[in-house]
């Protein structure tokens, strides 16, 4: 039997999702990742103190910091304490309309 074709685009039982799989392949997943080849690479035992590069990333923060540096207080406070809450205070009325 031959395989139907609506709009350029073939159909049929080839095309449909096979059992035990309801969503189908899914997305393939990237070869081009930057953070995961950020965070595998700040694993690694840096040479030349034999700390990981993420311990010489955070000592150098705090030394930034301790030297009045705003952007690494911020990101050093924001990694111990969490991010500040924003409050938003609002005020919320409802008019009633009348329709006779």
């Amino acid at each position: 039997m031959a395989e139907a074709v609506k709009n350029g685009v073939k159909t049929g039982k080839d095309t449909r999702f096979k059992k035990g799989n309801p969503g189908g392949p899914g997305r393939p997943k990237k070869e081009f990742c930057i953070p995961e080849i950020l965070r595998e690479k700040g694993k690694d035992v840096n040479p030349v103190t034999g700390n990981t590069y993420y311990d010489d990333m955070c000592a150098k923060a705090w030394i930034m910091a301790a030297k009045g540096d705003k952007a690494a207080r911020d990101w050093v406070s924001d990694r111990t304490e969490g991010k500040a809450l924003e409050r938003v205070e609002q005020n919320i009325t409802k008019d009633r309309v009348i329709v006779e």
